[in-house]
């Protein structure tokens, strides 16, 4: 309400405070959805580059869980995730979890050749290593 009534910065910090619950409690979708809200009230605040970041990482989010119409109410997907699938984003975020190749492909349930293939795509996309993929990762909030 605060937000929809114009009052950014009160809405700013109870939109963090309900950020950091949702992070308490696991609970990534809904994290994602505060994050964009927070966006907005940045927005609104004159802070592009603080909106930028918050939506991209909700973006991020949807992007990993599926969620379509939040994508595309955001319109698009991340520009750190820009060109990957969203199974080369859970790729990604299973290495950043520490998982082997094999632990990924059986997690998945691809062959370990389809994770190497999509390790190489998702390296010629982002970053080009595995280590430099973890730290995107972790960056982007995908792990």
């Amino acid at each position: 309400m605060l937000l929809a009534n114009g009052d950014a910065s009160a809405a700013l910090v109870l939109l963090r405070r309900a950020c950091a619950h949702w992070r308490e409690l696991r609970a990534p979708y809904d994290v994602a959805r505060a994050r964009e809200l927070i966006g907005v009230a940045c927005a609104n605040l004159d802070d592009e580059e603080a909106s930028r970041l918050e939506r991209d990482a909700a973006s991020a989010v949807f992007t990993r869980l599926g969620a379509r119409p939040d994508i595309e109410r955001l319109g698009g997907r991340s520009s750190a995730m820009a060109g990957l699938t969203s199974r080369k984003i859970q790729v990604l975020s299973l290495v950043a979890a520490g998982r082997t190749n094999r632990q990924i492909a059986e997690h998945l349930v691809m062959s370990e050749h389809t994770v190497r293939r999509h390790l190489q795509n998702i390296f010629a996309k982002t970053v080009s290593t595995r280590p430099a993929a973890t730290a995107h990762a972790f960056e982007h909030r995908l792990a």
